[in-house]
């Protein structure tokens, strides 16, 4: 059967809208400590967290796909030939 292109993006953001209720009501009944953070903010950590591991690992396989790192100094001072 086939199905809109967007189908599968609403059932992904159904899920997340789900999973963050579900972290939500779980403070609420006691489950967790209240300050726990919400499940948009669980995944965005681990994803910054493992997007450092790759980058600091110089032998993990996904390492080889970044480009190396070019640091760039910018001057933002007008130059005026005197």
């Amino acid at each position: 059967m086939h199905q809109a292109p967007g189908a599968d993006l609403s059932k992904r953001l159904i899920g997340k809208e789900l999973m963050d209720f579900y972290v939500e009501a779980s403070a609420v009944h006691g489950y967790c400590s209240p300050d726990v953070p919400t499940f948009a903010e669980q995944r965005a950590t681990a994803d910054e967290q493992y997007f450092e591991k790759i980058c600091s690992n110089s032998n993990h396989m996904l390492n080889y796909n970044l480009r190396p790192r070019v640091h760039t100094v910018y001057s933002y001072r007008n130059i005026v030939p005197v």
